[in-house]
């Protein structure tokens, strides 16, 4: 029979060479060993192959203390989470990222993705207007509502 150590150096053999699933069964082990590969390789495959997901926008002043009449010039918009998940700002690793501070979007476009579970949806904007603020970082995670861009 096989022991910890042993198994432990198998599955580090294992996890070096170019293979995701070893099933091994002997009279007194059974082993099943699945691999998964990094999250950052598969993500340029599954973003072509998944739906758009929309994301929740929400009007908000900038300045709470502004008199009515002037607040509706000052009015940002805010994009946020639609789901719970890993938010990245690119589409790969070796790729730029879909929008950056200063940029102008359209309706529609494309400007993150939010990773659960495996799959990368694409975060499209509802609105049209300029990134004024990214409020999350690349790869951290998000909860579902919870603000990414602010827009003006």
């Amino acid at each position: 029979m096989a022991n910890l150590q042993e198994i432990q150096k198998f599955i580090t053999e294992i996890s070096e060479l170019d293979i995701n699933k070893v099933e091994i069964k002997t009279a007194d082990l059974e082993l099943f060993i699945q691999i998964t590969p990094d999250v950052q390789f598969e993500k340029s495959n599954l973003i072509q192959q998944l739906p758009a997901t929309q994301p929740i926008v929400q009007n908000i002043p900038t300045q709470i203390n502004e008199p009515a009449g002037d607040a509706k010039k000052d009015d940002k918009k805010i994009i946020k989470s639609p789901m719970v998940g890993t938010f990245y700002r690119k589409p790969a690793p070796n790729k730029p990222a879909f929008v950056n501070v200063g940029d102008a979007i359209i309706e529609g476009q494309v400007i993150c993705i939010v990773e659960a579970m495996k799959l990368f949806n694409e975060i499209e904007s509802e609105i049209a207007g300029i990134i004024k603020e990214i409020l999350v970082e690349d790869g951290t995670p998000v909860e579902f509502d919870q603000p990414l861009f602010l827009i003006d």
